[in-house]
């Protein structure tokens, strides 16, 4: 015969109504990642600064570049070139903001966590 395993305990207890923290609707809990968890957190966040910077900086260089072609191809008549160079902004100016917004918005994720 197959043995019987103990059920799992459930989150509500039926007879009375409340769930396992003795509160009639809900727990408050603290929940909040562990960054010093792992051994080379230290570097990764080392690594993870010096991306950022990177890409920062390659954004700025492109916008400067995408802004020469395409102050240099209208003023020239080439409208094929202006377009791409104001394709070129646009883009280096996304990309420069999604690098500098990315560590305000993981804060701001993790802090609307810890509110849930």
């Amino acid at each position: 015969m197959a043995e019987a395993r103990p059920r799992a305990p459930s989150s509500m207890d039926i007879t009375n109504g409340l769930n396992n923290c003795g509160r009639r609707y809900g727990c408050v809990m603290d929940v909040f990642p562990d960054f010093d968890g792992l051994a080379g957190i230290g570097d990764l966040r080392e690594v993870v600064g010096a991306l950022l910077m990177f890409a920062l900086v390659i954004a700025v260089l492109m916008l400067i570049v995408s802004a020469i072609i395409w102050a240099v191809s209208s003023s020239t008549g080439n409208y094929a070139a202006a377009s791409k160079g104001r394709v070129g902004v646009l883009v280096s100016l996304g990309g420069a903001v999604l690098a500098g917004a990315g560590v305000a918005w993981m804060n701001w994720l993790i802090s609307i966590g810890q509110q849930l």
